[in-house]
Formats: structure tokens, C-alpha cells, sequence
């Protein structure tokens, strides 16, 4: 198994996720998530599913990656696997390094590794303004009925921000055994527009596909 020490782009998806905290303004948010996961590089897979598989996120912001590495082993706990954090076994100060992260599989029997990180990104907001007029007709028995005698229009105008976020991850999997990789996953999520949905999504994606390949 061979990953450097881990302090690659999470940080980048820090950013995204602040940027899709502020720009959600004024108005409802109506989009659908357009969805895909490939395969990218594949190698013969074992013969038997994964029955342990630790969790790792890549990245200097370590509350970020940690938030990720939950929402997955969240989503693997479903398919009745048992699944681990990385930053969860680890003492609060300690960096997760490739010394650590073959201490953990050798004391727990892990036999899959799943590693992602941030490969892209894209957020786009649109703002949209609707105006529309009412016409005021005055009461004959108000006082100012002879200034506005055949009423007056009122002016509305309605703001709406919608937030179009793209986010490519990668995961490799490795095999808690040999050490050897298995398969290069990248996911994609379109037109999400809170941090909360960009993590599950993604996390069902990447767990749905190692169902499909048998590896869960």
C-alpha cells in the first residue's frame, strides 16, 4: 500500500463548501442532482467482499476530511460493513501518515482502503429578479381620495439566487491485505447546493459502485 503522507486538496473543498454557504440567498432552491460515477483504472478483484474497510480523507483540514470520512462510513455501515475513520482512531493532534495508516489495518484486519480526495470543482450562482405591479384603488372616503383619484401602482420586485455546484472526488481502493490497488473511482455530483448534500451524495455514489463491482 503506498500513499504519501496526507495533505493534498481538501482544503479547496473548504472553500466550495463557504462559497455554498454564503451565495444561497433570498428565494427557494429547486434543482436535481445529475449524478455519475466510472471507473477509471480497474485490477482483478478479489474473490471475496470487503468485510472491514477503513476510511480516509484527504487533506489539510482535518475537521473537513474528518466530516467526509463519517458521512462514508455512514453510508457503508448501511450495507452491513464494518467501517472505520481514520481521524477517529487517531489521537486529536496526530497526522494521518502512511505509517499510522498501516498500524490501524494490521490491528483491526482491514481488508479494503478507501482513499479520496478533491478533484474538482465548480460553482456557478445565478441571480434572478421578478417585478411585478398590484394597483392601489384609494377608499372614496379617505382623506387624500381627490390627490389620487384613480388609484396608484405599487412595484414589487423578488430576488432569486440558485447556486449550481459541480464536484468531482477520486477514490482508490486498496486492498487491506496485499496493500496493492484495486480501482480508481471518480464520482460526480452536479446541482447540489448544501455542503450536507454534496457529502452523502457522493458517498452513496462511491458505495452503490462497490456494490455493483461485488466489493461490498
Amino acid at each position: 500500500m503506498s500513499y504519501p503522507k496526507i495533505q493534498n486538496t481538501f482544503h479547496l473543498f473548504a472553500c466550495f463548501l463557504l462559497v455554498l454557504a454564503t451565495s444561497c440567498l433570498a428565494g427557494c432552491v429547486t434543482n436535481k442532482a445529475d449524478l455519475s460515477v466510472s471507473v477509471t483504472e480497474f485490477e482483478p478483484m478479489p474473490t471475496e467482499a470487503f468485510s472491514k474497510v477503513l476510511i480516509i480523507g484527504l487533506g489539510e483540514n482535518m475537521a473537513l476530511a474528518g466530516q467526509f470520512e463519517s458521512t462514508m462510513v455512514e453510508q457503508l455501515t448501511t450495507f452491513g460493513i464494518e467501517t472505520y475513520s481514520i481521524r477517529k482512531l487517531l489521537n486529536k493532534d496526530d497526522e494521518v501518515t502512511k505509517d499510522n495508516a498501516k498500524k490501524v489495518v494490521l490491528e483491526l484486519g482491514i481488508d479494503g482502503i478507501l482513499v479520496s480526495r478533491l478533484l474538482a470543482k465548480k460553482v456557478d450562482t445565478q441571480t434572478h429578479q421578478t417585478r411585478s405591479e398590484i394597483e392601489v384603488i384609494p377608499d372614496k372616503e379617505e382623506q387624500f381620495s381627490d390627490v389620487f383619484p384613480l388609484g396608484f401602482k405599487r412595484t414589487e420586485t423578488k430576488t432569486q439566487s440558485v447556486t449550481l455546484a459541480t464536484v468531482v472526488l477520486e477514490t482508490k481502493v486498496f486492498s487491506g491485505t496485499t496493500g496493492d490497488k484495486l480501482l480508481r473511482l471518480e464520482s460526480l455530483v452536479e446541482n447540489q447546493t448544501a455542503p450536507e448534500g454534496v457529502f452523502k451524495e457522493s458517498a452513496a455514489l462511491i458505495a452503490n459502485k462497490l456494490k455493483a463491482l461485488g466489493l461490498l
